[in-house]
This record gives structure tokens, C-alpha cells and sequence, in this order.
């Protein structure tokens, strides 16, 4: 004679034990992170991350100008900074899983004035923040004599970027957060 309580009390019983546990969560993430699960899939982790680079360089394209004082960006620095890309989706926790997007470029930068000052670690946080250096300086750029901006206003591309793939893409991959690395806030 076959028991169902009995059969189910044993079941249970595994099922609660520490190895199940780990089994199971090592199959959650072998699907969530292999062929993929119905929003957070590896290859809708890609899809997700190659549609945030699609928005942040329309951000960027949207800063685009020659007025640079009030935040436009020259269409040098522009191309360079569209070079991003993203890392391999990793696990942070239960039902938690992240991917890194970076600027792929070189972003540090001489100083005009490097026996003085220190050049730029981070192009991008600069421009997105913008900054008030207090004052100009010159010096060579390129082999042409060049002046600094005193000041300039962020272009907050980064913002802009998160904000509108927040509104419009967010539920589609459910996205529940996005975190910027501390430089750019």
C-alpha cells in the first residue's frame, strides 16, 4: 500500500535540505542565465544591454552641438564616448542578476598644463557632470594652441540615458533598478 502523506513528508523533507536548496538554485540560474528565463535570460540580458547602448548613444547624439560652455558635446568627443559595451550577466543574489555597460574608450586626458595640473581620470563623468574650474588655462591641444573653458555645464547624457530606458524599456526586461557607477553621480 502506497502512503501520499508519507510520500509527500519525504519529498518535503529533501526538498528542504541544504543540497536540494543549492541544486535548485543552481538550476534557477543554469536558466535564467543560460538559455534563458522569460524576462532575465542570458540572451535577454544581451538583448537588454544592447538596447541600453542604443539609448545612450542617442542621449549622446541628442548633446551633439558647438555650444559647449552650455553642455553640447564636439562630435569628436561624441564618437568616442558611443564606444560602449557590456559585461557577462552575473548573479547577485536570489532572483537577482546584474550587467555592467562601460564606456570602452579611453577616457583619461592630459592636462594643457600637466607640470601644474593633474590631467582627467574620466572624460565621461566630466561631461556628464560638467564642472567650474575657476578659471582658464592654455596650452597646446593637438599641436594648436588651445584654452580651456572655465566652466561648462553637465551634458547629463548618463541621466538622460537612464531615465528614458527606464520609462520605456524597464517592465519590458524587468529591470527594477539601475545603478550608476559613484563617479558619474
Amino acid at each position: 500500500m502506497i502512503y501520499m502523506r508519507s510520500i509527500q513528508a519525504k519529498a518535503n523533507k529533501c526538498l528542504k535540505s541544504g543540497e536540494w536548496k543549492k541544486r535548485i538554485e543552481q538550476r534557477i540560474d543554469q536558466e535564467m542565465l543560460s538559455r534563458g528565463g522569460k524576462k532575465i535570460g542570458r540572451a535577454n540580458m544581451r538583448d537588454m544591454a544592447e538596447r541600453f547602448i542604443e539609448v545612450m548613444q542617442d542621449s549622446l547624439s541628442n548633446v551633439e552641438g558647438n555650444s559647449f560652455a552650455s553642455g553640447q558635446l564636439g562630435s569628436e568627443i561624441v564618437a568616442e564616448l558611443k564606444n560602449l559595451t557590456y559585461s557577462e550577466p552575473i548573479r547577485l543574489g536570489k532572483n537577482r542578476y546584474s550587467i555592467s555597460i562601460y564606456f570602452n574608450g579611453e577616457l583619461s586626458r592630459e592636462s594643457l598644463q600637466p607640470a601644474i595640473y593633474e590631467g582627467i581620470s574620466n572624460i565621461a563623468a566630466l561631461l556628464n557632470k560638467g564642472y567650474d574650474a575657476g578659471h582658464a588655462i592654455s596650452g597646446m591641444w593637438h599641436g594648436q594652441p588651445t584654452e580651456s573653458l572655465p566652466e561648462r555645464q553637465g551634458a547629463h547624457f548618463i541621466e538622460d540615458a537612464v531615465r528614458y530606458f527606464f520609462q520605456c524599456y524597464a517592465q519590458d526586461y524587468g529591470i527594477v533598478d539601475i545603478k550608476l557607477n559613484e563617479i558619474y553621480n
